[in-house]
């Protein structure tokens, strides 16, 4: 218990165990618990005991409490439309873009999209940019600075000869989750994912919608969901970057200004 001690004190708070091995994925391998704790973690047993900032709150829905405070990021590309209303959104039509708290974002930096809308309004998966298979769900849970979150795995440009880029898609600040939601089952385009919730950060009602790219080694079937969002596992990726063009609307050149 010295290494929780340790953890507490550091932090400024009491430090709240996090199991790295959820017991759905407990038949995955004995090999995930011999994996590394991530940043601003220490072994305890068999568990990662986080060290949150001293200045980082507790509560798992306020969004000022990012961990992940200053990413790096895959910037858009010069190809893709710069113009978020030129690409279809999980939340229909054209939805206020609210601003991000606790997140460091430039103002061209488009890997976390808040999209405002009612309570309730529900939230629909989109098939991604050179997706061929449907979303697999890898978790619905709470995660700090994201509230209720349904996390998916998409794969981007599969063929016979090559397994294509895995991305983590997140959908968070859910009011709750689609029906009969869980891990291991599949989205399809256009299925509901969950609806948009309130922020206790800020009191504005929202979807938090990001995607990150997995990084080479990782296995999203075996990490949790809690640590594929750090750094360590995925890469912020500016959202126009996968997000499907509306229709009408051309890819490939880029677009006026934002947003």
């Amino acid at each position: 218990m010295a290494a929780l001690a340790a953890a507490s004190a550091l932090a400024g708070t009491t430090a709240v165990p996090t199991k790295v091995q959820p017991p759905e994925a407990a038949s995955a391998g004995d090999d995930l618990m011999k994996m590394p704790c991530g940043a601003r973690e220490i072994p305890e047993g068999e568990a990662c005991i986080p060290v949150p900032a001293a200045s980082a709150s507790r509560d798992d829905d306020d969004e000022t409490s990012m961990p992940d405070e200053a990413p790096a990021r895959l910037p858009r590309r010069p190809d893709r439309p710069a113009k978020v209303y030129d690409l279809l959104l999980p939340i229909a039509g054209e939805p206020p873009l609210l601003g991000v708290p606790g997140a460091t974002l430039d103002g061209d930096d488009r890997s976390i999209l808040r999209l405002g809308a009612p309570q309730g309004t529900p939230a629909h998966a989109i098939t991604l940019e050179g997706q061929q298979a449907p979303f697999e769900i890898l978790g619905v849970e709470r995660l700090p600075g994201r509230g209720l979150v349904v996390g998916a795995l998409a794969t981007i440009g599969a063929t016979k000869k090559s397994d294509g880029e895995g991305f983590l898609v997140l959908f968070g600040s859910l009011d709750g989750a689609g029906p009969g939601l869980e891990r291991g089952g599949r989205l399809t385009d256009g299925s509901v994912v969950g609806f948009a919730g309130d922020s206790a950060a800020r009191g504005e009602p929202c979807l938090r919608f990001e995607v990150r790219r997995l990084r080479p080694g990782t296995d999203a079937h075996v990490t949790p969901l809690a640590k594929l969002v750090t750094n360590a596992e995925t890469v912020a990726t500016d959202a126009r970057n996968v997000l499907p063009a509306r229709a009408g609307k051309a890819v490939g050149k880029a677009a006026a200004q934002a947003p």
